[in-house]
């Protein structure tokens, strides 16, 4: 091989006929594999002679891929076949290439090549010190190209000079200080890059080069360079990023500094806020502490806010908006702020400038307190909410009235984020304002505010009560056929071209048909009366919106329906759900992108109808089933060199061979999609059940192979809980016994597999592996009783403690770190995340032990018990507090099952989960609480074990921070404790003890936080009031039907109670009577929301 022939493979690579430069490609590949070592001697001969120099950069450029794999770390690559001579014949003539090139471009390639090569030597040999010298030589050169291309290798090796510079640091400061003088901007740039990357690394250099911090802010804020300015800024955002520290001494000057910056240089406003936000994100605390400077900020925001233009083009664009640089600025940067900053801190003062804007004249003031408050409200914290929300809300809705359409559709636009962060509050307090405020703008003369107006009352009507949404209905019902039966006109219709007039009828049509859904889906069965109206329009729609630009309309239309047949049930509808099926089956067929809207219409209203139809969705089987099958089989990988190969909607994984590197890649967009077919595929399985036992074959074709699929997380997940829906289906099909012992044991082997990989966790994080953990759970428990024998329990019980245990190392390497390191709060809070992560982990993994123990009682107790209770005992043995409530959990699930025989396993460590129940430690107090409660419902318990217990209970419950949000869940616990005390040991405890516990359940109730457990103590409540005087709940003589009826009254059709309870509120408030519940009302002060729900038992009793 000589030059003159690889100097014409490299001019391939910059051809621009797609044949030769892939054929160049092709020749260079094989050429890197065969002859590494001749192909680079060559490239080194073209960098070093050839007189072009397009071909020296190309040649430096194909140098350094020769060496990719070595530079990337791997072992077995072509830098190590070279012998010792020819690797230092290489280096030195790479070195000499550097020094003498004088092409920019081809210098700044050379200067690569030798930074990415130095760097895998110096980390895998330790050698070539003879590259610092020539950073030294370089940097210290007369010609300005080569100090820039010094100082960015010396950048570029940072690491490996750290000791260097630290020995040297007075020549480091003066030779930056020079550097920072010079009148060349790519020299200041080099040097910002460089300073930048020493000063990482929290040390005396980086202490002793803060000194650096002025001046290069001060040549910011001065250049006339916006490219200086900005390539600076990016610097000094990434140390905000990666060591904030750096500005500890320094951050009550710069940042105000800074804030001026941003507000008087519009070409660089950008990037100084980014920075300024960027520091805020990692130490808001120590911003809060700078005098004025977040109400500065906050104003800042608010006047990037109002640059908004009056445009005609305004009214009738969709997805094109205006380019409104600033104001969009300001709305990303007011939700980072307000995200960043604690919600007491920031709402005020971003609440203040609203306040102030909203009251001005001009309406550009006034959309930028709008869209204040929407940018931020998301953050509003639940306490601050209840005191201020309704307020905000009628700013909000009063300027849906305003003059100008800008500031109504900034208002409508604020009350659809408002009803999806502050949901159900803002619905129960504020519906009477916010709906007519809506409808009214239902007929607003502008289009793009109409659509607004029926985008919030989507979100909003969403989760309003039913009975408060009902009076309106008619009226939204009227509005919305109007625009659906296609003879509705709108003021300019005539001024339109006739495809623009028919573009702004279809984006409020289509909010008009999901306005539809949403009112169908709070109904359910009401709905029925408007069947007849809307139904048939939804049909015509289905059929009529047959071109591709109306796909969208009939994908939501379809989806509506399918609400529809969801809300009133399979009987009301059957005729309409078997073409509702057989219209999306059709619709499924067609091939579509996976960031298509109408693909996401499909797969939600195919999976909502197989619920609507249960097992009469079988039916559609044979169609449906084949096609999601046959996609989930169609999985390519292909072979991926990541020295050629472009990423673009590919993920990629390194596939691990012994031999070699292999990496394979499969299109993301079709990851996505198979996600979606999972998922249909799951819900099809739910179902149809039994039914579904002529596909579990094929089905299993399909998804088992993709349990090894690493290139989607998402993917794994999913098909781990097919697998497990595939097991149910051959359970209820009368599968083999052993049969479904394989696929269970498969399933154990895939997560033992995920859970052991070190990289796994490395990528895809712990949460991955919890969800991989809880689709093992839902094999076993779907797989049912005798699947497993003794020897089979036992391995699984081993690995779950395995699992945990690697968990619990992992936990113990965390704090360790926390404890050695003096971290700043943010990263302690974050590794404090990570730890909760584990534990949310380890949790996970008992519900793995649980599954196995409901379905094997006999073979757990049998085979899994002794080694349980030995890793119980020991956990409960240590100081960690989560450990300690680990242990805790396991007792419970033993309880919960095993009743009296696991409460014989626990024997006398039952005395440390009494002892728990005072813990310090609110999570191990709620965790022995539970367990107590489980416990207190075993017939048979001695009176000294349940006199300890009550006690302790009380003191929990009647604790002075009981009650604060910290404690709630503990607390209520607690109360659920004593709950199942009284309704199962009473005669242990005795009468006068009862009467004080109920006393204390009664104040204490609802349970809120703990919402699960709220549920089931509110259902045994109710069950036990209902069963007549002999409840200890009612008292003597029913004294205490003052505190049972706002009881019954908070609970009724909330989120606090399941809905079979509700019938039984409803037979216990018949029971109490009229008369005795208005006696009630009249001599207490009942809470609005209790009002309300008195209201809504009474409205249930006449319908």
């Amino acid at each position: 091989m000589d030059a003159v022939t690889l100097g014409t493979i490299l001019s391939g690579f910059l051809s621009s006929q797609n044949d030769v430069r892939k054929n160049a490609e092709a020749t260079f590949k094989s050429l890197k594999q065969q002859q590494p070592g001749a192909l680079a001697g060559v490239l080194l001969e073209i960098m070093g002679t050839s007189a072009n120099a397009t071909l020296r950069q190309q040649a430096a450029l194909s140098f350094r891929n020769v060496y990719r794999e070595f530079c990337l770390g791997e072992a077995s690559n072509a830098w190590v076949t070279l012998d010792e001579a020819t690797q230092e014949n290489f280096k030195s003539k790479l070195l000499e290439c550097l020094k003498q090139e004088a092409d920019p471009t081809a210098k700044r390639a050379i200067g690569n090549a030798v930074a990415e090569l130095a760097d895998a030597i110096i980390m895998a040999q330790k050698s070539w010190v003879e590259v610092f010298a020539v950073i030294q030589q370089l940097i210290g050169a007369t010609d300005p190209l080569s100090q820039v291309i010094g100082l960015e290798l010396a950048a570029d090796l940072e690491p490996h000079m750290s000791e260097d510079f630290q020995r040297n640091l007075s020549s480091l400061k003066e030779m930056l200080a020079a550097k920072f003088s010079s009148n060349d901007e790519d020299i200041i740039t080099a040097a910002t890059a460089l300073w930048c990357q020493v000063v990482m690394n929290e040390d005396t250099v980086s202490r002793e080069l803060a000194c650096f911090i002025e001046p290069v802010i001060k040549i910011v804020a001065t250049t006339s360079s916006e490219t200086l300015a900005s390539n600076m800024l990016k610097e000094l955002i990434q140390i905000a990023l990666d060591a904030p520290f750096f500005f500890k001494g320094t951050a009550a000057d710069v940042m105000p500094f800074m804030l001026n910056v941003a507000k008087e240089k519009e070409e660089i406003r950008e990037l100084s806020l980014e920075f300024l936000m960027t520091y805020v994100d990692s130490k808001y605390k120590n911003v809060v502490k700078i005098p004025g400077f977040l109400p500065s900020l906050v104003d800042a925001l608010m006047t990037l806010l109002m640059d908004v233009e009056e445009d005609p083009m305004w009214f009738d664009a969709e997805n094109k908006d205006l380019e409104e640089e600033n104001h969009e600025l300001g709305e990303s940067y007011m939700d980072r702020l307000a995200g960043t900053v604690e919600s007491e801190v920031i709402m005020p003062l971003i609440f203040e400038k609203v306040g102030q804007y909203v009251t001005q004249a001009d309406w550009r003031c006034k959309v930028a307190g709008i869209s204040a408050v929407c940018q931020s409200i998301e953050y509003l914290s639940a306490d601050y909410a209840i005191k201020q929300l309704p307020e905000i809300v009628k700013i909000v809705v009063a300027a849906t009235k305003d003059a100008h359409y800008r500031v109504r559709y900034s208002a409508c636009r604020t009350i659809a984020q408002i009803a999806l962060d502050h949901m159900p509050f803002v619905q129960e307090n504020c519906y009477a304002e916010v709906l007519p405020a809506l409808i009214e703008r239902f007929d607003d003369p502008v289009a793009r505010v109409q659509k607004q107006a029926f985008t919030a009352f989507v979100n909003f009507a969403e989760e309003v009560d039913i009975e408060d949404l009902l009076p309106f209905v008619p009226v939204v019902m009227d509005k919305v056929n109007a625009r659906l039966d296609g003879g509705f006109k709108m003021a300019g219709d005539e001024e339109l071209k006739p495809e623009v007039a028919l573009a702004r009828h279809n984006m409020i049509r289509e909010q008009c048909v999901t306005s539809v859904a949403v009112v169908a889906g709070v109904l359910r069965d009401q709905f029925l009366e408007f069947c007849p109206r809307i139904v048939p329009l939804m049909k015509l729609i289905v059929a009529q919106a047959d071109t591709e630009e109306m796909q969208p309309m009939r994908g939501r239309a379809l989806e509506c329906l399918s609400i529809i047949a969801y809300s009133v049930g399979f009987s009301h509808i059957e005729a309409e759900a078997q073409q509702i099926v057989n219209a999306l089956i059709a619709l499924y067929k067609t091939e579509r992108k996976p960031d298509d809207p109408v693909t996401d219409y499909i797969y939600e209203a195919l999976r909502r109808m197989t619920t609507v139809m249960g097992r009469n969705f079988s039916q559609f089987n044979n169609e449906l089933v084949p096609i999601v099958i046959s996609r989930l089989k169609d999985v390519e990988k292909v072979p991926v060199d990541p020295e050629f190969d472009e990423y673009n909607d590919m993920s990629v994984v390194n596939e691990r061979s012994t031999s070699a590197t292999l990496y394979s890649g499969v299109k993301t967009s079709k990851l996505e999609l198979m996600h979606k077919d999972l998922e249909l595929l799951i819900s099809i399985i739910e179902n149809t059940k039994g039914h579904f036992a002529p596909h579990i074959q094929t089905s299993l074709e399909a998804v088992v192979p993709l349990l090894e699929l690493k290139h989607s997380d998402e993917v794994r997940k999913s098909s781990l809980m097919a697998m497990a829906e595939l097991i149910g289906a051959a359970r209820d099909g009368q599968a083999p016994s052993d049969q479904l012992t394989q696929w269970v044991m498969n399933a154990m082997r895939i997560v033992l597999q995920v859970v052991d990989d070190s990289e796994e966790l490395h990528y895809s994080g712990v949460d991955h592996l919890t969800a991989v953990v809880s689709g093992l759970a839902r094999c076993i428990e779907n797989a049912g009783k005798g699947v497993l024998d003794a020897t089979q329990i036992e391995m699984v019980i081993k690995c779950v403690w395995k699992m945990i245990g690697t968990s619990s190392t992992r936990r113990q390497q965390m704090t360790k770190y926390q404890s050695d390191g003096e971290l700043e709060e943010e990263e302690q809070a974050r590794w404090d995340d990570e730890k909760e992560r584990e534990q949310v982990f380890r949790e996970t993994c008992l519900k793995v032990m649980e599954s196995c123990i409901r379905t094997h009682p006999d073979e757990f107790l049998q085979s899994g018990s002794k080694i349980t209770m030995e890793h119980v005992e020991a956990f409960m043995a240590v100081p960690d507090a989560d450990d300690r409530a680990l242990a805790c959990y396991a007792c419970c699930d033993l309880l919960q099952i095993l009743g009296s025989r696991g409460l014989s396993l626990i024997g006398t460590k039952v005395e440390k989960l009494v002892w728990y129940i005072e813990d310090q430690n609110e999570s191990v107090r709620q965790a022995a609480c539970f367990a107590m409660n489980l416990c207190m419902n075993t017939q048979g318990i001695h009176q000294a074990l349940v006199t300890e217990t009550a006690t302790r209970l009380l003191k929990v419950i009647q604790h002075a921070d009981a009650w604060r949000r910290v404690n709630r869940s503990a607390t209520e616990n607690a109360v659920s404790a004593l709950v199942s005390i009284v309704l199962h040991q009473s005669e242990v405890a005795g009468p006068a003890r009862i009467a004080e516990f109920v006393d204390l359940i009664l104040a204490s109730l609802p349970i809120i936080q703990d919402v699960e457990e709220g549920r089931l103590v509110h259902d045994k409540i109710v069950k036990d009031l209902l069963n007549g005087p002999q409840s200890a709940f009612w008292g003597n003589n029913n004294a205490n039907l003052p505190k049972i009826v706002p009881f019954i009254a908070h609970i009724y059709r909330s989120q606090y109670v399941e809905d079979e309870t509700n019938p039984l509120i409803r037979q216990l408030a018949q029971k109490i009577g009229v008369s005795a519940i208005s006696e009630v009302v009249a001599n207490q002060q009942l809470t609005e929301y209790q009002q309300r729900g008195l209201k809504k038992i009474e409205r249930d009793f006449t319908n």
